[in-house]
């Protein structure tokens, strides 16, 4: 149940507005960019730099707190 989807043109003007407003690397800024254009709002990542990013919840996968 895998589907695949192409990068479009403002994917990349997207990314580098996430990097300025939430300061995260490029390659996060991207996943988050691409999150919203398909309307998702959970991740799961061991990443806690997605917590800064408004409206996306972000779900441990290894390292939950204890």
């Amino acid at each position: 149940h895998v589907e695949r989807l192409g990068v479009e043109p403002g994917d990349f003007e997207g990314m580098l507005e996430n990097v300025g407003r939430y300061a995260l690397l490029p390659r996060d800024a991207f996943h988050v960019t691409l999150m919203r254009r398909l309307r998702l709002v959970a991740i799961a990542s061991d990443d806690m730099d997605f917590d800064r990013v408004d409206g996306i919840e972000r779900h441990w996968i290894f390292n939950t707190p204890k």
